[in-house]
């Protein structure tokens, strides 16, 4: 522990100055009540101990031992000593502790951005696990568009986002998690429901659902680049940054949807079938500023790995 904590609220003598190893030596000590044991315990030899504990006692005023030749115990004021002296090394121990932490990322305040486009439930996972792997840590999730997310973190707003790519930024470390496969989203019965793929140029006359341009500008425009190749100018009746509130559109009617596969929730009214243009470059990744990774970034990027694994599956 540093030498210069001191403990000034104790009414010490004016040239009184306690460091952390007084109060080490003294629960040493206390606990053994035997200065050759604590010595020991402390890596130290006994007569600089016993001269610590006596200076120890003239700075407060105070007996804090009885001893002799056959005993060490404590006095009354050492007891209360003894008690003050094990917070005051535990809250030092904590605040080495957490000051670590911070500095490895694993404690204090975390925030990542993320486009709600790739939750799907995987945001929530995520953060139980972190926050059950690193109670220290501060884990706050915050939905933005794409273009505010690539902002936010440049500007250190955010730590972290979760988006898609392709992005077309420099200054960034990004950590590809994993490609998204399409599937078409529709009312339960709808004619298109009868095949067990669909392609886009079976959708040129279909009301659609969509996310806007803000989700993802590099995905939405290659999907009206690949509307455009089959033929296609998609008719779109309503947009909708949440894929929770798309599914109700389509629940309820409104039009079919194109939905990365791990944010189907298999609502009740709404069947999914493979979009046939498999190729579609949708992927999802982390990204961060580069040369600001750290322990809990790496975990984050694992669980989020693993959280959409289980989502596809289960979507």
């Amino acid at each position: 522990m540093g030498k210069q904590a001191t403990i000034s609220h104790l009414p010490l003598g004016s040239s009184a100055q306690l460091d952390l190893r007084h109060f080490r030596y003294f629960i040493a000590v206390a606990e053994e009540l035997h200065f050759g044991r604590a010595a020991r315990r402390l890596h130290m030899a006994q007569p600089p101990l016993s001269q610590q504990i006596k200076w120890l006692e003239e700075e407060l005023g105070v007996r804090l031992l009885d001893r002799n030749t056959h005993y060490v115990r404590l006095t009354e004021a050492g007891a209360v000593f003894l008690k003050e002296a094990r917070r005051v090394a535990a809250n030092a121990e904590r605040a080495v502790r957490l000051t670590r932490q911070v500095g490895e990322g694993t404690a204090g305040r975390l925030v990542v951005g993320f486009v709600s486009q790739f939750d799907g439930g995987i945001v929530s996972m995520v953060k139980s696990a972190l926050e059950r792997e690193y109670p220290e840590l501060e884990l706050q999730f915050t939905p933005m568009d794409t273009l505010e997310l690539v902002e936010a973190v440049r500007t250190a707003r955010v730590r972290a986002g979760i988006c898609g790519v392709p992005m077309d930024e420099e200054d960034f470390t990004i950590e590809r998690l994993a490609r998204a496969p399409l599937v078409v989203a529709m009312p339960e019965g709808h004619a298109l429901g009868e095949r067990e793929a669909i392609r886009l140029s079976d959708l040129g006359s279909v009301p659609l659902v969509l996310f806007p341009r803000t989700a993802n500008p590099w995905i939405y425009g290659m999907l009206r680049e690949r509307f455009a190749a089959a033929g296609v100018v998609p008719r779109v009746v309503q947009e909708s940054l949440s894929p929770f509130s798309i599914e109700g559109f389509v629940a309820a009617g409104t039009g079919l949807s194109i939905l990365p596969a791990w944010v189907c929730s298999h609502r009740r009214g709404v069947m999914y079938r493979p979009l046939k243009e498999s190729e579609l470059p949708v992927e999802v990744a982390l990204f961060y500023l580069r040369g600001n990774d750290s322990p809990v970034l790496r975990r984050l990027r694992e669980q989020l790995m693993a959280a959409i694994s289980e989502c596809t599956v289960r979507g």
